[in-house]
């Protein structure tokens, strides 16, 4: 229930609707998917809704976040051809393909 106060709140401050998004696990921090720079991407907010972070930014969609268990990775669904990468919650992209 509270998450999803937090979720209202924050969502009415923002500057275009937020179309999903996930309160924080352990590190305090909100994810969710704004088409505030033109189609849908990933961002990342503290709880208070400071210190906003785009962490996509491509042609695809890119939507639906969850924070993991421990609050380090973040899933999303992705319509990029080749959505082989997971972000963290502190922005840095990370791949899972082999190199």
């Amino acid at each position: 229930m509270l998450s999803a106060i937090v979720l209202v709140m924050v969502s009415a401050v923002l500057t275009k609707p937020v179309s999903s998004g996930s309160f924080p696990g352990t590190n305090g921090k909100i994810v969710f998917t704004s088409s505030r720079d033109g189609n849908k991407e990933i961002y990342v907010m503290d709880a208070d809704g400071s210190n906003q972070t785009r962490l996509t930014n491509d042609s695809a969609v890119d939507e639906n976040p969850s924070w993991s268990a421990d609050g380090n990775k973040i899933v999303f669904q992705s319509n990029a051809p080749d959505p082989a990468n997971f972000h963290n919650g502190f922005g840095r992209v990370k791949s899972n393909k082999p190199q």
